[in-house]
């Protein structure tokens, strides 16, 4: 479902004249990333980095990633902006935004009642849920950072539970790519 409400979307903003117009945009920075080499692909991961941990832009990161480099290479690459993002995030949250959490807050001490019952399977479990959820990731991120997890198992069960909306969305820009070839 969400593929095909995807490709009608993209469709609909391939059409529009103004996306078109920054679709042509990305072709061009797709040449000059590409002209750079491995330097314009550390660039583009940094500016992936920046823009998911600062202003929430994690699928649209996913998708341009796939549109500008494909589908295989896209992965990879997502992979890693991912990966750094949920660690950054998760650290900011753990190691400042936890301090200024109300003690007496009710919504987390509900949520977080049992945490220190919680055996690795438990945390691998309840990561891997919010993950293939459609709770926006970065807020995921932030969550994580204050509970008492130990950052290893957070960045494995992170690692698993990314893949199914890392595939789809690097695929669906690819797939972008290819459709705006054909238009």
């Amino acid at each position: 479902i969400y593929m095909v409400m995807g490709f009608v979307i993209l469709y609909i903003l391939i059409k529009n004249p103004y996306t078109k117009s920054i679709l042509i945009k990305l072709i061009d920075d797709e040449k000059i990333l590409k002209n750079y080499g491995i330097m314009g692909i550390i660039v583009y991961i940094l500016i992936g980095i920046l823009l998911n941990v600062v202003f929430f832009l994690y699928m649209f990161v996913n998708i341009i990633t796939g549109f500008i480099f494909g589908f295989k290479r896209g992965i990879l690459i997502s992979m890693i902006i991912v990966i750094v993002s949920a660690i950054l995030s998760f650290l900011i949250s753990r190691y400042y935004l936890k301090e200024h959490i109300p003690k007496n807050n009710t919504l987390f001490k509900k949520v977080l009642k049992n945490q220190n019952e919680y055996n690795i399977f438990d945390w691998i479990k309840h990561i891997f849920i919010t993950r293939i959820s459609p709770f926006p990731f970065n807020i995921v991120n932030y969550f994580w950072g204050t509970t008492e997890i130990n950052i290893w198992v957070y960045i494995l069960s992170t690692f698993i539970g990314v893949i199914p909306w890392l595939i789809v969305e690097v695929y669906t820009g690819s797939m972008v790519k290819n459709i705006n070839k054909f238009i």
